[in-house]
């Protein structure tokens, strides 16, 4: 029993390590835009979290706040 124990470890560590070590290497995107308008005027653009849709992009139908208003 123990011998198969050593042998399901020894098979399944490696495994393991490879899993991990590709979980390291995810892809992460930055992106900046500058914005050449007031704070205020840009806020007010953005803050209806619910109302995104009207905003002009083609992949947003709809967009509805659960909470937090």
């Amino acid at each position: 029993m123990k011998a198969y124990q050593k042998a399901l470890f020894t098979g399944l560590l490696p495994i393991a390590a490879l899993v991990f070590a590709h979980v390291r290497h995810v892809l992460q995107v930055e992106e900046t835009v500058m914005i050449n308008a007031e704070a205020d005027t840009s806020w007010n653009m953005v803050k209806d979290f619910d109302s995104l849709h009207t905003m002009a992009h083609p992949a947003i139908i709809s967009t509805a706040a659960t909470s937090g208003k």
